[in-house]
């Protein structure tokens, strides 16, 4: 309560940048006149350089600091189920297609098929196909595998996914001030 005698008897100015707590702030800043939209967000973080975002995630990658750091995920490979893959994004040879994916392959991979969509595809869980770039037709006859050249449910293309950095919280310390010591 001596807390917020004290901030109601306070000029806005003096309370907003000291250590009082959101509530407080909210409530002494509104008596005062002042909009939400002035006040600072509990739920926003800094990314360096007088950015702010609603979390790290939103921080652009160029200006990611203060309360964020950057994080790089290493490339890797993921499945496209509709569809199609960029050029750059697919992959691109069958010793790939084999070594991509840790499962356990029944058939394949083989290619040569004009009713399945290009690069490396896997049916069923755990057959495989690969085809060379421009193998599929959009002029075969519809049949039961057919998807007009385009990653489906029956078979799921394998995308490369290049390395990707991004915006994420720095993680708090253990023992404050223990970086600066080490």
């Amino acid at each position: 309560q001596a807390i917020l005698a004290q901030a109601f008897s306070m000029s806005r100015s003096n309370i907003l940048p000291s250590h009082y707590g959101q509530l407080v702030l909210l409530v002494a800043a509104t008596l005062d006149g002042a909009s939400l939209a002035d006040l600072p967000s509990a739920t926003s973080v800094s990314c360096g350089r007088g950015v702010r975002a609603a979390s790290c995630l939103g921080c652009p990658t160029s200006g990611c600091g203060d309360d964020c750091r950057i994080e790089t995920a290493p490339p890797g490979f993921h499945i496209v189920k509709s569809g199609n893959c960029k050029p750059n994004h697919m992959v691109t040879s069958e010793e790939t297609c084999k070594k991509a994916l840790d499962i356990s392959v029944s058939w394949g991979p083989h290619g040569n098929y004009p009713d399945v969509v290009d690069g490396c595809s896997l049916r069923q869980g755990s057959m495989l196909f690969y085809n060379k770039p421009g193998t599929c037709d959009l002029a075969h006859p519809p049949g039961i595998w057919f998807a007009h050249c385009k990653c489906h449910e029956d078979n799921q293309c394998l995308r490369a996914r290049p390395a990707e950095s991004r915006c994420v919280p720095k993680e708090a310390e253990l023992v404050p001030g223990l970086d600066e010591l080490i």
